[in-house]
């Protein structure tokens, strides 16, 4: 039964890089929606929790080449909060596949022009505090120890901390191309959803706590950052 979930995982994850996956204009790796044959160069912050769990998975069967997939997805989201002054990533966004020139002169006129700046178009250029990048960075982070993805997660919080703190606590920001210590004024989206509590607050913790809290050999996480521990654990697997 092992061996053959393992087949299975392995089968979809080869569909998966053959036909959700594509390469833009910059060299990152994106998925995109795929609707039957046809691919859209389009993403949003939900696919960010990939690179993350693929990661694990790619540790779990000893897969050198879909870690190295992770990984490259995980840059691509990261030049979505990094190319960004707040610091923080739009909800969805558009790119050039390379080698595919339609998909630039499909474009309007703004988006064509935050291609050239960026990479990419912020499709929804509003940040509702949302956990999937943190988290896969810190799941990077457990397994390899590089402090690049704590780094990173460390300039994601102060991009929160000046875009998204309110005096009661934090909501989103209506514009990620634009960050508050520069404007003087925060351009909030007034209100804030419990995941932000519940799941981005957690991954931010473990980032920076002692991997043996919560370590990943002993606990698995669902999809809503609940703990659940391992009744046979994974000795040092991660």
């Amino acid at each position: 039964m092992l061996e053959r979930n393992r087949e299975l995982w392995t089968e979809s994850i080869q569909a998966f890089n053959q036909y959700a996956v594509a390469e833009s204009n910059r060299g990152y790796l994106f998925t995109g929606f795929v609707d039957g044959a046809k691919f859209y160069p389009y993403t949003d912050t939900f696919t960010n929790f990939i690179p993350g769990t693929l990661g694990l998975l790619s540790k779990i069967v000893g897969s050198n080449t879909y870690f190295q997939l992770a990984v490259d997805l995980l840059e691509g989201a990261h030049s979505v909060f990094d190319e960004m002054p707040s610091s923080l990533g739009a909800e969805a966004i558009r790119f050039v596949r390379k080698n595919v020139p339609s998909d630039y002169l499909l474009l309007k006129d703004k988006a064509k022009k935050q291609i050239d700046q960026y990479g990419f178009a912020n499709e929804r250029e509003y940040y509702l505090l949302r956990p999937e990048y943190i988290e896969s960075l810190f799941y990077m982070y457990r397994m390899t120890g590089n402090t690049t993805y704590a780094d990173r997660v460390w300039k994601v919080w102060q991009g929160i901390q000046r875009n998204c703190r309110a005096d009661e606590g934090y909501v989103g920001t209506a514009d990620v191309s634009v960050d508050a210590s520069v404007s003087g004024a925060l351009n909030t989206v007034d209100s804030t959803e419990s995941f932000f509590y519940a799941e981005t607050f957690k991954y931010l913790y473990l980032t920076f706590a002692d991997h043996n809290v919560l370590s990943l050999d002993d606990w698995v996480f669902t999809t809503e950052a609940h703990p659940l521990s391992r009744k046979i654990p994974f000795d040092g697997t991660f």
